[in-house]
């Protein structure tokens, strides 16, 4: 990793999110997960349930994880967790969650706090009318003419065949 050719007080933070995290893991991911914290690597792995990741992925996500947030999950998965959490919640509260609602294991200040639940805010309400705005926005911002497009491709492709 280039990373450890900055010294340590001087690195920032870097944020890596994967969703469906089952989807990209590989065995790297061991090793990545034990040294992540030193290289001042943040990950934020999510996917829907345990026995989607191999065994010793899984054991290095929970070997290595600092905070753990989970949602309501099924039966199998809440057996583990329940266990995770240090037996604060029993499996079935587990299993129970209301929508917007999540059990939390922070880690803060280097020490995990007393798992605890956690109400998340709903999804915002009044989006209706947004659809044409954000797409008229998007067009602005990340698109050009197609004469543009066409003016440069060709001056492109003329350069490369010459």
């Amino acid at each position: 990793m280039a990373r450890s050719n900055i010294p340590e007080e001087e690195r920032k933070d870097f944020y890596l999110f994967i969703d469906e995290f089952q989807n990209f893991s590989t065995d790297a991911f061991e090793s990545i997960l034990s040294e992540a914290r030193k290289y001042r690597s943040c990950l934020t792995l999510s996917h829907q349930y345990i026995d989607q990741l191999p065994l010793p992925i899984r054991q290095a996500v929970f070997g290595n994880a600092g905070t753990l947030i989970s949602f309501r999950i099924g039966n199998t998965d809440a057996e583990v967790m329940a266990k995770e959490f240090g037996g604060t919640f029993s499996p079935s509260v587990l299993v129970d969650l209301d929508r917007y609602e999540a059990a939390v294991k922070l880690l803060e200040g280097g020490s995990n706090r007393e798992p605890f639940r956690a109400k998340m805010l709903p999804p915002l309400q009044n989006r209706v009318g947004r659809r044409d705005k954000l797409i008229k926005q998007s067009r602005i911002r990340f698109t050009m003419l197609r004469a543009k497009i066409d003016r440069k491709l060709k001056r492109w492709t003329e350069h490369l065949t010459s």
